[in-house]
């Protein structure tokens, strides 16, 4: 359903996309969690980790309503921008990883520090983060996040960097 093969990140699931990460990102690989019992995470993680040093960062997150959780996804995509023919909300901001992994020990900072820590990884604290969103399906029980991190980077311009980051192919092309 999804596989990085070639340079080339595939899902063939829902949602469907065909994603290039720039070469100087290795891919890591994957993990699962459910989120607070409400939701089902699969977040792709790609790293620039010069001796295994995380400096720049992409995951892809895949999220949906667990089948007995009764809501979907509501938010307004802002700073709409279309990537590989579908719409995104996309968004800056900083985080501190310290503070997360405190403020929220099972959400997905948490988790994406322990899965980098587990492959060997050091994430310093200090992010600057561009965040893109859709949600999928017509039941709006599914989204698509993909975050672009730049450790101690700065939030101005950070869109315009994320975007040369990875390359999305319209969705169609996913099954090819």
């Amino acid at each position: 359903m999804r596989s990085y093969v070639d340079g080339v990140f595939v899902s063939t699931g829902t949602p469907p996309l065909r994603m290039r990460v720039a070469p100087e990102f290795d891919y890591l690989g994957c993990f699962r969690f459910d989120l607070d019992a409400v939701a089902r995470v699969e977040r792709h993680v790609f790293v620039d980790a010069p001796d295994r040093i995380v400096r720049r960062m992409v995951i892809l997150h895949f999220e949906a309503f667990l089948p007995g959780a009764r809501d979907l996804y509501r938010y307004k995509l802002t700073d709409e921008r279309v990537l590989g023919g579908d719409s995104y909300g996309r968004a800056a901001g900083t985080l501190s990883v310290r503070e997360e992994r405190a403020a929220s020990p099972l959400a997905e900072m948490a988790h994406t520090a322990i899965f980098l820590e587990s492959k060997g990884q050091a994430l310093p604290d200090h992010h600057a983060v561009a965040r893109y969103a859709r949600i999928v399906g017509d039941d709006r029980r599914r989204e698509l996040l993909i975050f672009y991190h730049e450790i101690d980077g700065a939030e101005e311009g950070i869109l315009d960097r994320a975007e040369r980051a990875f390359d999305l192919s319209p969705a169609s092309s996913a099954t090819r």
